[in-house]
C-alpha cells in the first residue's frame, strides 16, 4: 500500500500519542521520499532541537577510586583494591550529567543510522555530526526491553517521540555482521507492524478528535458462557476490542484491519473475510445483557485501511447495526481526517 509520506507522519504521531511533540520537530514530511528518510529526518531534526534547548541531564550513581571521600565510602572495595595504601578510596556518589539512558539510546541510534546502506549521503553526514556532539554520552547495547526502561516527565517528553522513532528503527534495521552495516526493512510492507500501528492510530485519533462527551478505550468482553468449573472458563480466549466508543446514548465497537485485500475470491465472486465478520459479530453478541439500550443496540464498525477502493456496507441483526467501512490512506490528510470523523 503506497501511503503518502506526510500521512505516515500523521499515522505515527497519533499511534504513539505524540502529536504535540511531533509539532516541535522541524521536519517537512512532504519533502521526504521514503519512510527511512522520514525517520532519519525526524531523528536529526528532533536531536538538533534538543541541542538548541539543552540536552537533558540527571543524577546517576557512579563508583570510582578517588583521592578523597565523596558520597558513600566503600570500605570493603577500598581494602580489596588496596586503595588506602595509595591514599585513595573507593566511593559511590551521584553525578549530574548528560550520560543518561535516553541520550545513550539517541547516540547509539544515530551511529546505527550512519551505517545504513540506502541512506542519502547528505543525511548520513548530518547524523554523523550530531553523533559526534554526544561526546559526554556513552553508547549502549540496544535491546527491545531497554526502551521501556526510560523514565520521562513533562519537561522532557519530546524525548518520548524521538525514542519511538529510535525503537521503530531498531525494529527495522537489519545488521550485516560481515560488513557492519545495516539494511532498512520498510515497515509499510510488514502487515503485522502496520496492523498494530493502524489500530493505535485510529484509537488515539478518536481520543483526541472527538468531543469530550465521547469516551474512547479498549474493552474486555466476557464470554456469556457457563462452565462446570473456573478452570474450564479460564481456557476461553480473551476478547478485547480494538476500540470502544461510548456516549450517553451510543456504544460503538470498532475492529480495525490492515490488509492489502479486504475481499477474497470465493468460487468466482468476492466475499468479506469470514473471520473478520465473525469476530465483530461475537463482540456484539457476547456483551452482558442488562436491558440497557446502549448495550442492546450497540453498533459495530469493521474498519479497513485501503488505498484504491471504497467499502461502505451496512447490515442489521437483533437490534445491532454492523457496518463495513474503509479509510483511504492515499488521500490528503484533511480528507482522511474528515472521513474518519464521518464514521462516528
Amino acid at each position: 500500500m503506497k501511503i503518502p509520506i506526510a500521512n505516515i507522519y500523521y499515522l505515527l504521531s497519533y499511534a504513539w500519542d505524540r502529536l504535540e511533540e511531533s509539532k516541535q520537530v522541524p521536519v517537512d514530511a512532504d519533502a521526504c521520499d521514503t519512510p527511512l528518510e522520514l525517520l532519519a529526518r525526524v531523528l536529526i531534526g528532533g536531536t538538533s532541537y534538543l541541542f538548541k534547548k539543552g540536552l537533558d541531564r540527571n543524577y546517576r550513581e557512579f563508583e570510582d577510586t578517588i583521592p578523597a571521600i565523596k558520597g558513600k565510602l566503600l570500605v570493603g572495595a577500598s581494602i580489596k583494591s588496596r586503595a588506602f595504601h595509595r591514599s585513595k578510596a573507593v566511593c559511590r556518589f551521584d553525578v549530574f550529567d548528560h550520560d543518561v539512558l535516553h541520550n545513550q539510546i539517541l547516540k547509539t541510534t544515530l551511529n546505527h543510522l550512519c551505517r545504513v546502506e540506502d541512506l542519502d549521503n547528505r543525511i548520513r553526514r548530518e547524523a554523523r555530526a550530531l553523533f559526534l556532539r554526544f561526546h559526554e554520552v556513552n553508547e549502549v547495547v540496544l535491546t527491545k526491553s531497554i526502551f521501556g526502561q526510560v523514565h520521562l516527565h513533562r519537561n522532557n517528553r519530546i524525548y518520548g517521540f524521538l525514542l519511538n522513532v529510535c525503537e521503530l528503527l531498531y525494529d527495522n534495521l537489519l545488521p550485516d555482521e560481515q560488513s557492519g552495516k545495516y539494511c532498512f526493512r520498510d515497515f509499510l510492507r510488514d502487515d503485522g507492524q502496520m496492523a498494530l500501528l493502524f489500530e493505535a492510530f485510529v484509537r488515539n485519533f478518536y481520543k483526541r478528535e472527538l468531543p469530550s462527551s465521547f469516551r474512547v478505550e479498549r474493552e474486555d468482553i466476557l464470554w456469556q458462557f457457563s462452565a462446570s468449573d473456573d478452570f474450564s472458563m479460564g481456557l476461553l480466549p480473551k476478547m478485547q476490542t480494538d476500540i470502544t466508543i461510548r456516549t450517553l446514548d451510543r456504544k460503538i465497537i470498532i475492529d480495525t484491519k490492515f490488509y492489502k485485500d479486504a475481499l477474497i475470491g470465493y468460487y468466482g465472486s468476492e466475499k468479506f473475510r469470514g473471520e473478520h465478520i465473525r469476530q465483530l459479530y461475537s463482540y456484539l453478541k457476547q456483551q452482558v445483557s442488562t436491558d440497557d439500550p446502549v448495550t442492546e443496540e450497540a453498533e459495530g464498525i469493521l474498519l479497513y485501511a485501503t488505498s484504491d477502493y471504497r467499502l461502505d456496507h451496512e447490515y442489521h441483526f437483533e437490534g445491532h447495526q454492523l457496518v463495513v467501512r474503509s479509510v483511504d490512506l492515499i488521500k490528503g490528510w484533511r480528507e482522511v481526517r474528515e472521513e474518519l470523523l464521518s464514521f462516528i
